[in-house]
């Protein structure tokens, strides 16, 4: 027979027979591990966060955070140097539109293919142009005329001159994302309430038997379904328009909108060159340390053929689960070291899901992702504070004493709520899934 541990947090009690009373039954809210046993057939209990769900790393990652408002709002910092593309030249003089570079600022022009390259010094400056002289004998000639890039990250001047005669404030861009409202029900008859499946209690200290408690097994459907429906909500809503909006469906952006405009990646990590360029990809956006990676069971076993060609990954600080190995071990996720960078990796199930993402094909399947694991200090222009966040992190809508992360209404007909011979079991949730510093995720798709 399947067991569970006893755990300090359960409100049920155990009985010495398999008695279904209120006071032995299992409310799945209550269960975190466990197998159950139906008659005739012994048969395990998928986690109640499951290891290959993504809402197992938010909750023990502390990533659950509460809103209050429809709307959530934050502000992140832009980068200190701006790189400038598609600019035009004629002899000294770039032409780019409300460009922010000025006298004084050394800038480096080059090609995107790589072919030629050259440094010289900004002396004037409108707010379409800026005039440099080039530092190389040959000028700017080789750069042609059209699609040059430009970025300024040098200064010089002169003994005695005076200093930089333009201030440069940083830029900040906004972003915006709201909740959405997930629900799901199971209606039973009180008849087929009589299938029940039962669950033997044990004391995780000395092993003894505690006692029984049961549960319906097309509640425990129905709520898989309603966490389904959940982890599906994390990835692949949108924002809506045209009718839906009308209608008062406003939609929220999920991670895969939101990682869409961040860095596409074709393929899988499957050798050194494909691991070398994933790692190109992070260094130009800021080089976080630690990250983590979600994929398919293909993406997964790609990147296993990869590291046994390679030396051992030994000296991971896990700082993607609180330096805490078994937390990973326990999420079912591997890691390795690379290049200076940390990657843990492990399969999702909602990117497999055959009757769901997994049925994707071609540019429209996701085959896995990348997201840094640190936080970042952003500011909500509403309330005018600065916060340190995940870069990663759902939010629930709570306020005053109600946290609405996890709801559950039973409608009984002896409360007088239902007039038929019936017990409903409703579930809902209100969530937003944030996203800070989207230029930092590689999608890997196609």
């Amino acid at each position: 027979m399947g067991a569970i541990a006893a755990s300090p947090a359960v409100r049920y009690t155990p009985s010495a027979t398999k008695v279904p009373t209120a006071a032995n039954y299992l409310d799945l809210a209550d269960m975190s591990y466990s197998t159950h046993e139906i008659p005739d057939m012994d048969k395990t209990l998928n986690k109640r966060y499951g290891s290959q769900m993504i809402e197992g790393w938010f909750e023990k990652t502390g990533r659950k955070i509460p809103y209050a408002s429809d709307v959530i709002t934050w502000t992140e910092e832009d980068r200190l140097t701006q790189l400038a593309t598609g600019v035009a030249r004629t002899g000294d003089v770039f032409t780019l539109a409300d460009h922010t570079f000025r006298i004084g600022e050394v800038i480096t022009a080059f090609l995107p293919d790589g072919t030629i390259s050259r440094q010289g010094r900004i002396s004037a400056t409108t707010s379409t142009t800026f005039t440099a002289s080039c530092g190389d004998a040959a000028g700017w000639a080789l750069l042609g005329a059209t699609g040059i890039s430009v970025f300024a990250d040098i200064s010089e001047f002169l003994k005695g001159s005076a200093g930089m005669q333009e201030s440069l404030n940083t830029k900040y861009q906004q972003f915006t994302t709201r909740g959405t409202i997930t629900k799901e029900m199971v209606s039973e008859n009180r008849t087929n309430m009589t299938q029940i499946s039962w669950l033997k209690m044990t004391d995780t200290g000395s092993g003894d038997t505690l006692g029984y408690v049961w549960y319906t097994v097309n509640k425990e459907n129905a709520e898989k379904r309603f966490r389904n429906k959940r982890e599906s909500a994390n990835f692949n809503s949108k924002e809506w328009a045209g009718d839906l909006l009308a209608a008062g469906y406003k939609g929220r952006e999920g991670l895969f909108a939101s990682m869409a405009q961040g860095n596409i990646f074709a393929g899988t990590i499957s050798d050194r060159a494909s691991a070398e360029n994933m790692i190109a990809r992070l260094e130009k956006q800021g080089q976080l340390r630690d990250n983590i990676i979600y994929g398919t069971t293909a993406f997964c076993f790609a990147q296993d053929a990869f590291l046994a060609t390679q030396s051992s990954a030994a000296g991971l600080s896990y700082g993607s689960f609180n330096n805490d190995s078994n937390m990973a071990l326990d999420l079912s996720f591997k890691g390795y070291s690379l290049g200076g960078y940390e990657f843990s990796y492990s399969a999702l199930q909602y990117l497999k899901e055959a009757t769901a993402q997994g049925a994707m094909a071609g540019v429209t399947k996701v085959n896995g992702f990348l997201v840094p694991s640190a936080s970042q200090s952003v500011t909500d222009p509403m309330q005018g504070t600065t916060s340190v966040l995940p870069m990663i992190h759902v939010r629930n809508r709570a306020y005053g004493g109600l946290n609405r992360d996890y709801e559950m209404v039973v409608r009984d007909w002896k409360q007088g709520t239902s007039l038929t011979d019936t017990i409903t079991t409703e579930f809902q949730s209100e969530q937003a899934t944030c996203l800070i510093g989207r230029n930092n995720t590689i999608l890997f798709r196609g």
